[in-house]
């Protein structure tokens, strides 16, 4: 073989081409044993088309000669001392180019067996040659059976008769190579032995091209595989998680339960308990029909089977639950239970070993271990303020800091990842889809936006430093232990509509850094029972897991007094707000409700928030500033208008800002290059319409002397 200046699918397939060589050989002896087994027959013809009495005492006599192995003499062969020299050399070619061989890194990326790999070129071999057809007809005696199957392979690839089983097991339903993907089962085979077997898609592509990796396309669907930073130091109840992987490995338990909130790392529990008792953690399958399979897999790979009780409770299937219950009964696979809500039926209680654990949210503490070790870079003083202000899990810590790096290389590549792209980060990573109940948005505007008086103003400002400062307060201080609920901060903006209430909830979120999620509370509500509760659910739930900053506008609609039951709706109606009032109190985030009528809000709301703040209507001084930045810097304002003139009218944050917008419409639409002072007063006019209020000439008049006084 000529190997100079080859490229690397050049020498994927000489590569091919000599790791195919050993196989001919063990092909050409089962061939040649075939062709003695006709020779001792005096009518091999007839074998097709029936089976005479000589051939039945012939295939007695090996089974009893032979046992039930159907492979007593060896075929493989194994490579030569010269093809080993010349893949040596190919193999030097290959890292001359900075790439290895594509069988190597298929070895190597799937941790395959020899036999494995030769199982899967002898597999690719008809996509190769359709020759090799017809050399599997006759090895098999069987013109029908020209693909590659069980059989076949153990026949010529399995060098010792004892692995003869076991090889017959690593190519079936339970093997690695058809539960990572690689082989596939061709049809449904009469027998395991008689299965057929074919290469997935990509196969034979990746062993004559050698451009893409295989790790990334071939890989168990059905097995959780843990992170390889992930350490036990990393949760919370680090010696509760050994005592208990202590007990699964001396088997005096089977089955566990991990439950808790969704960001406490029940998962990381789950892979932690596993890579402690030298076991893979594999899914169980909603499916019942898959129930025996995974079973019977996890029991074959020495694994412990994990369920997910939420998406259980998801499915809502009595059938599906009582087919696990009753698989779990006559199993010894261990099981680990994870989900927010506890699931014990009594009947696996009964007859399996259990142990549960209740994991507790990260704290301060060891969110700090976690920034510290993914960005060891970060100053002291940083990862103390991103840990209070975040309440990231492990994994979304690890994805922040992905996420960042990323950012930073697209920005400065020699640069280390800077505080502003690490706040981008933890932003991306918070921000979750949202739904038809809430939807997030990232916050834009500042305090500088934020027009109020002085004092009020800085009770806003107020509220994102006390957010920050929680983490030391309850879990460093201990204030934690002795508060009721799920701790948190929850806060109630009232005040007349347009005074700056929603502003407010975002110059919050801005300052903390947090993305917001404001719900939808027309969508919260339903008019069939129970639809509402699970709405509340699903909205803190998704607030929870997200880490923003939950925004309730117009509460007063959701959060009204409970009143007396005098008819069928109300008694759901207090339910609703009794089960409103208990999910509030156990959110452990940010909560901001904004409602225009205070003393609609049931009285058992107010006693539960940290902080309430009213929003008077803007003063002279106040409106002055409002209008000042009702026109943006850009906006082509007539230089002979005083804004100062239109600060006797009493209007709303929200009102300027509308009149403004609706100045600037009645402007462009008119062609002229300026916004007028009488464009301003007619869309004043038009918002005391939309208000329902008269703008009467009085006001009218006020505002055109002050205006000509001003000029």
């Amino acid at each position: 073989m000529n190997n100079d200046r080859l490229t690397l699918s050049q020498l994927a397939r000489q590569h091919l081409q000599l790791r195919m060589m050993p196989i001919h050989r063990s092909l050409r002896a089962a061939v040649q044993r075939q062709q003695q087994i006709a020779a001792s027959l005096q009518r091999p013809d007839l074998t097709h088309i029936c089976i005479s009495d000589e051939q039945v005492t012939y295939l007695l006599d090996r089974i009893d000669r032979d046992g039930l192995c159907s492979n007593p003499q060896p075929l493989a062969t194994g490579s030569t001392a010269a093809e080993h020299a010349i893949e040596d050399r190919l193999r030097a070619q290959a890292q001359l180019l900075g790439c290895d061989l594509p069988i190597d890194l298929l070895q190597k990326e799937l941790e395959l067996s020899s036999f494995e790999c030769d199982a899967v070129l002898l597999s690719v071999a008809p996509e190769i040659s359709t020759a090799y057809e017809r050399i599997f007809a006759y090895i098999l005696d069987d013109l029908n059976r020209y693909l590659p199957c069980v059989e076949l392979v153990c026949r010529v690839l399995s060098g010792d008769p004892n692995n003869y089983y076991a090889h017959k097991k690593l190519l079936g339903p339970m093997g690695r190579l058809q539960r990572i993907g690689m082989l596939k089962a061709q049809g449904i085979g009469k027998t395991g032995l008689r299965q057929e077997i074919k290469p997935a898609f990509g196969v034979v592509e990746r062993l004559n091209e050698g451009t893409q990796t295989w790790r990334d396309h071939f890989f168990d669907t059905d097995e959780r595989v843990a992170d390889d930073d992930l350490h036990i130091d990393h949760l919370p109840q680090k010696n509760e998680l050994g005592a208990i992987a202590d007990a699964l490995s001396l088997g005096t338990v089977s089955m566990v339960g991990i439950w808790g909130h969704t960001q406490c790392g029940g998962m990381d529990a789950v892979s932690l308990l596993a890579e402690s008792t030298g076991k893979s953690v594999r899914v169980m399958p909603a499916d019942p029909n898959k129930l025996p399979a995974a079973l019977e897999t996890a029991c074959y790979v020495n694994a412990m089977l994990w369920l997910d009780t939420d998406a259980l409770n998801a499915l809502d299937s009595r059938e599906y639950r009582q087919e696990l219950v009753g698989r779990l009964l006559h199993s010894r696979v261990p099981v680990v239970l994870t989900g927010t809500q506890a699931w014990r039926p009594t009947a696996l209680l009964a007859a399996r070993n259990y142990v549960e654990l209740y994991l507790q949210l990260p704290g301060a503490t060891m969110r700090r271990i976690l920034w510290e070790k993914y960005l060891p870079d970060l100053e002291p003083v940083r990862i103390v303020d991103i840990a209070n202000r975040y309440r990231f899990t492990r994994q979304e810590v690890r994805a922040v800091s992905r996420t960042a790096r990323c950012l930073a290389a697209l920005d400065k590549p020699a640069e280390a990842v800077s505080w502003r792209q690490l706040v981008d980060a933890c932003v991306l990573v918070s921000r979750q889809q949202g739904s038809r109940l809430a939807q997030p948005f990232i916050p834009k505007r500042g305090p500088a936006d934020l027009i109020l008086p002085v004092g009020l103003h800085a009770q806003v400002m107020e509220v994102a430093r006390f957010y920050r400062a929680l983490s030391v307060v309850d879990e460093d201080w201990g204030f934690g232990r002795i508060a009721s609920g799920g701790g948190g901060i929850k806060v109630l903006f009232t005040g007349d509509s347009g005074t700056g209430k929603t502003l407010a909830a975002e110059v919050i979120a801005k300052k903390i850094g947090l993305p917001m999620l404001k719900v939808d509370v027309a969508q919260l509500i339903s008019k069939w029972v129970g639809e509402t509760e699970k709405n509340i659910d699903a909205v803190f739930k998704e607030a929870e897991s997200s880490n923003t900053v939950l925004f309730f506008d117009e509460a007063d609609a959701l959060f009204g007094k409970r009143g007396e039951v005098s008819k069928g709706s109300d008694r759901y109606a207090n339910l609703e707000v009794g089960y409103l009032l208990q999910r509030l109190e156990q959110f452990f985030g940010l909560a901001i409700l904004a409602s225009n009528l205070k003393d609609e809000i049931d009285k058992a709301f107010i006693r539960r928030f940290h902080i309430v703040l009213h929003f008077p209507r803007p003063q002279k001084e106040e409106r002055q500033r409002l209008w000042q930045l009702a026109f943006p810097p850009d906006a082509p304002l007539d230089p002979a208008v005083n804004l100062n003139a239109l600060t006797n009218l009493d209007m709303t944050g929200a009102s300027i800002v509308n009149a403004s917008h609706t100045a600037a419409l009645l402007a462009a639409d008119e062609g002229c290059p300026v916004i007028r002072f009488d464009h301003i007063t007619e869309g004043i006019a038009r918002q005391f319409q939309r208000e329902a209020r008269v703008m009467g000439a009085i006001d009218v008049l006020q505002a055109h002397t002050q205006f000509a006084r001003a000029n």
